[in-house]
């Protein structure tokens, strides 16, 4: 990944340059970008700036790498299961948690009572039609 400098001469491309695609392609936390940053600042022989600058830095590159993951995600989503989706995320009258909340909560202990929640959790997500169109799955549980 070279590209030429402004004084003509090569260099390595910046970590803003790269990290979007990291960041789309893995699940770096902040930090991972950050110290790879701090990494690529100093072997370029790059005066570091300020702590903030690199954390502001870091922030839009992620937020740049989140937004273009979103665009694709949604791109083919039909009104219908934009719908559906949308449904998951409300929280209804007498619940604690959305029905996401919920499902994407997994057992805490080893017991057969929490086994057996899994597995109906399990038959609740197995319901989706994408998620059956992607295990294979014809039947729920």
């Amino acid at each position: 990944m070279d590209r030429a400098s402004a004084n003509g001469t090569a260099t390595e491309a910046s970590p803003t340059s790269a990290s979007p695609s990291a960041s789309i392609a893995g699940t770096d936390r902040p930090s991972v970008l950050f110290d790879r940053a701090v990494a690529w600042l100093l072997s370029v022989k790059v005066l570091l700036p300020g702590l903030s600058v690199l954390e502001r830095a870091v922030a839009r590159v992620r937020s740049r790498a989140n937004g273009h993951l979103h665009r694709r995600l949604i791109k083919g989503v039909t009104p219908s299961q934009r719908e559906r989706l949308d449904g998951l995320v409300i929280v209804r009258e007498g619940d604690r948690q959305s029905t996401f909340d919920r499902l994407r909560d997994g057992p805490y202990i080893q017991s057969g009572p929490e086994i057996g929640r899994a597995l109906v959790r399990l038959g609740e997500i197995r319901v989706w039609p994408s998620v059956r169109k992607l295990t294979g799955t014809a039947q729920t549980c």
